[in-house]
């Protein structure tokens, strides 16, 4: 057996109702009837929309205009700039 595909999923996601119960939802669905109340660590399944949830995959490295300095800025799938990028020292000069 292999560890739950739904683990490592960016897809799925942790709620928390009102009670403070914590309970998981998938974006797009589980791919099983048996993993919304699946307590197993392991299983066999396999699921169409698995993305694989990895904190780096959501940055891409930039740099501040003003020091050069490397920044980490969240992924936009247009492609489009967004403007200039400062880091939050300079950023703070420049509102002086």
């Amino acid at each position: 057996m292999a560890e739950c595909i739904c683990n490592g999923c960016r897809n799925l996601k942790r709620l928390i109702d009102d009670e403070g119960k914590e309970t998981y939802e998938c974006s797009f669905g589980f791919p099983s009837d048996k993993c919304e109340e699946c307590d197993e660590e392991e299983c066999d399944i396999v699921c169409d929309n698995y993305e694989e949830d990895s904190d780096e995959a959501d940055y891409i490295l930039v740099t501040c205009k003003d020091c050069g300095r490397e920044l980490k800025k969240m992924y936009n799938d247009s492609n489009e700039p967004e403007g200039e990028v400062f880091c939050i020292d300079c950023y703070l000069k420049r509102q002086l």
